[in-house]
């Protein structure tokens, strides 16, 4: 009976979500393209278009060396406590340079467009805004 006295004062509708440590759920990002079928199905990939946000906690960037080219990627903590990956290209490197992990940060996709000059002239890259 006096179990149930303890629980007398507390606010269940404020409660947080609880995670497992041992399952660490990520989120892959398909940036200004449409899912594929396999990627709907496998229900880990997140579909970002022109205008989208993503928010959370900047856990920083890694290297991923699974392909033949080595790409960095940035990991995000979102709201909902699953790890977002996002592909950078070098303007999404640099506007993230200065921001500490840990700092809550907002990328907004503003869609892609064709390089005109220097060495990877005629390139699609991707462009995001950083706001922190």
């Amino acid at each position: 009976m006096s179990e149930t006295n303890n629980l007398a004062g507390v606010d269940f509708d404020n409660l947080k979500s609880v995670r497992s440590s041992s399952a660490k759920l990520k989120t892959f990002t398909v940036v200004g393209e449409e899912l594929n079928e396999k990627q709907r199905k496998a229900g880990y990939y997140l579909q970002i278009n022109i205008g989208d946000n993503i928010d959370g906690i900047f856990n920083g960037m890694s290297t991923d060396n699974r392909g033949d080219f080595p790409s960095t990627e940035v990991s995000i903590l979102g709201m909902d406590g699953a790890e977002i990956i996002v592909k950078a290209n070098t303007s999404l490197k640099m506007q993230l340079a200065d921001i500490s992990v840990g700092s809550p940060i907002r990328l907004v996709f503003k869609g892609t467009s064709k390089l005109t000059k220097g060495p990877g002239k005629n390139k699609i890259v991707k462009n995001w805004d950083v706001l922190a």
